[in-house]
This record gives structure tokens, C-alpha cells and sequence, in this order.
């Protein structure tokens, strides 16, 4: 329900953002450390000032878990991962749901931008990893062959 932040040369103990309402699946830092968002069983996404510890926002268009979030390299976007099946584009400065998909295939565990922002990457409980346009939402491509999660 937390997210604990910590000093990675000392170990020492930072700070503790509250919020969640349930489990915390998924924290990422922003490229340059100014943010923090994460990803709750709560069925939301939080972006935090990592400074501060405020809560700058609360998205919350997903009608399951989220399993997993992530900034792209510039910070301006982020992508979320839900049990609910779908991948949403987030715009990070003003949470607005830019784009939303998904694969009809099974809980999206795991997402990732490319470096240019201009793909994203998901795998998914059907052992498939896909690569999808950004903008369009279409699936690139699907790469099988994992045996297992």
C-alpha cells in the first residue's frame, strides 16, 4: 500500500508515499528522478513528485490490477499494464488517456517503451511478448516461445 524510498549508497530510508489502497505491483523512477509512478492492485496509477512525496495525480481508468507501469525516456508519457487485458498511454504531465489497447490474450504483466517513445513492448500470461505502435495501438509484431511466465 506503500512505496518506501531509500538512499541506494547508505541504505537509509528517504521517505514513504501513501496512497495505494492496495498492493503496490510496479514503482519506476522518471529518467531524470523527478518523478516517481506507480502501479497498484487498487486498480490505479499514481505519479508522484519524487522530491516532495506529493501526489501530483491519480489515474484510474483500469477495471482491474495493474500490474505494471512505466516512463518513457523523455518522462512525458507513461505506459500501465492491467489484469484487465489492456495497455494504456498515459500523458504524464496533464493523465490524460491518450491511447488505450490490448490483445484480448491475458493479463499484461509487463510493459516498456522504446528509447525514440514511438513503440511499446508488453508480455503477457500467454507467454507472448508483443511490440506495438504507440500512436495507433496496432500490434507490430507478437514474439512466441517462452515456455513458461
Amino acid at each position: 500500500k506503500t512505496v518506501r524510498i531509500w538512499n541506494a549508497v547508505t541504505g537509509e530510508w528517504r521517505q514513504t508515499l501513501v496512497g495505494h489502497s492496495d498492493w503496490v505491483r510496479s514503482v519506476r523512477f522518471s529518467e531524470h528522478a523527478k518523478a516517481i509512478v506507480s502501479g497498484s492492485d487498487d486498480k490505479t496509477i499514481r505519479v508522484w513528485d519524487a522530491l516532495t512525496g506529493h501526489c501530483k495525480q491519480v489515474l484510474d481508468t483500469h477495471s482491474d490490477w495493474v500490474m505494471s507501469v512505466r516512463f518513457d525516456s523523455s518522462g512525458q508519457q507513461i505506459v500501465s499494464g492491467s489484469k484487465d487485458q489492456s495497455i494504456r498511454l498515459w500523458s504524464a504531465k496533464t493523465g490524460e488517456c491518450k491511447n488505450s489497447f490490448t490483445s484480448g490474450a491475458d493479463w499484461e504483466l509487463s510493459v516498456g517503451f522504446s528509447m525514440d517513445g514511438m513503440r511499446i513492448v508488453s508480455g503477457t500470461r500467454d507467454k507472448a511478448v508483443r511490440i506495438w505502435d504507440a500512436a495507433s495501438g496496432d500490434c507490430l509484431q507478437t514474439l512466441l516461445g517462452h515456455e513458461g511466465w
